[in-house]
């Protein structure tokens, strides 16, 4: 079994014995360079629920995906830098530095793909939930390889193997209440096609959820069964429904005063402390895929890692619209409901709902040049502090895009 520190690093190194697989087949690389300007106004930046002061902040953006395309594989690279004239990452549109790679290998009945990630980013969602800053810097870096194999033309099975590791900064202000860690899962799926609108889905998975002190882990085992209805050429519904079951273990030491003949002395002794998380786990996706618009609406309730002491049991819901107007102006919208358990290491449990929505346009003012306007409302419910910061936000970018490079 790999180490799971050395599992993101093996997962690339066999990106890369695949992409170097038949070498002498030519293929098309493509490069599509973007640069842009954005700037920014928001009301509560660091989603803080202490005085604040709003804000204005201007960016630079940058963007170089590269496609390679030949017989056998599709290669993406997706480098993408976002500098801000605030620097840091204490403010809504901070730094960031992005980079995936992902390679498709295909066979007369298989299909391997790699990908990797590394991205230095903050989010509203990777927040200090005792003070409220939304501005803490992320590390990250992820591995995935998926092997899929068509077993008949009405049966797939496919494994995935996926591990990734987090570090986050401190905050400006007090204490840090996220921990930084490793997640990694073994997945499979069986489906098979029942007719031309009905698939049916058997998917088994474990994971091994651990705090990168050492001082907790979470390993999760689940089993859910899968439906997919084509209701019409243009609406899909997918359901996935099962059991999961997590095995907690936290470490720590006590202290105890033991009078000895030479006096008083502190002895340490370290416990093992362990308990279960049990429940069901589902999600249900209702698509529409067309030219005219597009819909997605998504609910959910897993076990997800999150940078607390374990697994934090999640409920989301979600609803996506994209609308091109016409060839040069599209509209979208976004709302996402997320409500969290998150475990601490006493063994309690914290409440948080997250609200979030967004709306914006977007404006193809010529070929290369287009005009993008957002806004977006986030607010916070954090029920043991009972307090509930929000911000609203709205930015505008003026991007160019370049003419695709072929060689």
């Amino acid at each position: 079994m790999i180490p799971s520190g050395r599992r993101p690093a093996c997962l690339c190194g066999a990106a890369a014995v695949m992409l170097m697989t038949n070498p002498c087949r030519a293929g098309v690389w493509d490069v599509t360079p973007l640069t842009g300007l954005v700037t920014d106004w928001s009301n509560n930046p660091a989603l803080l629920y202490v005085e604040h002061e709003a804000q204005a902040r201007a960016a630079a953006v940058f963007e170089a995906p590269t496609t390679y395309t030949g017989d056998a594989l599709d290669l993406t690279l997706a480098p993408r830098v976002r500098l801000s004239d605030g620097g840091g990452y204490s403010s809504v549109i901070s730094n960031y530095q992005r980079f995936d790679a992902k390679g498709d290998f295909y066979a007369d009945r298989d299909v391997l793909t790699a990908s990797a990630n590394y991205s230095r980013d903050s989010s509203l969602y990777y927040d200090y939930t005792l003070n409220g800053s939304a501005g803490v810097e992320r590390n990250s870096i992820k591995g995935d390889l998926t092997w899929t194999r068509h077993l008949t033309e009405r049966c797939d099975f496919d494994i995935d193997v996926d591990s990734s590791k987090v570090r986050y900064g401190r905050p400006d202000q007090g204490s840090a209440t996220l921990t930084d860690y490793s997640y990694s899962v073994l997945s499979s799926d069986v489906t098979w096609l029942e007719s031309e609108r009905n698939k049916f889905t058997f998917s088994p998975s474990a994971s091994l959820y651990k705090s990168l002190n050492g001082q907790t882990k979470s390993t999760e085992g689940s089993l859910q069964l899968g439906f997919t209805r084509q209701l019409t050429e243009l609406w899909t519904f997918n359901a996935l429904m099962g059991y999961s079951r997590s095995y907690n273990r936290l470490d720590i030491e006590e202290s105890f005063l033991v009078l000895t003949s030479q006096g008083p002395v502190i002895e340490t002794i370290p416990f093992d402390l362990k308990s279960t998380q049990n429940g069901t786990v589902f999600s249900a996706i209702l698509s529409r895929n067309a030219p005219t618009w597009r819909f997605t609406a998504l609910a959910s309730r897993q076990l997800v890692p999150s940078g607390f002491a374990f697994l934090s049991h999640q409920d989301a819901y979600e609803a996506d619209l994209i609308y091109p107007r016409n060839e040069r102006l599209t509209f979208n919208a976004q709302a996402r409901y997320v409500r969290s358990q998150d475990p601490s290491f006493q063994g309690q449990y914290t409440s948080r709902i997250v609200r979030f929505i967004t709306a914006g346009t977007t404006w193809r003012w010529t070929e290369n040049w287009s005009i993008s306007l957002n806004a977006v409302r986030a607010a916070e419910d954090i029920s043991s502090i009972h307090v509930s910061p929000a911000t609203t936000e709205v930015s505008l970018q003026l991007a160019r895009q370049f003419n695709p490079i072929r060689f």
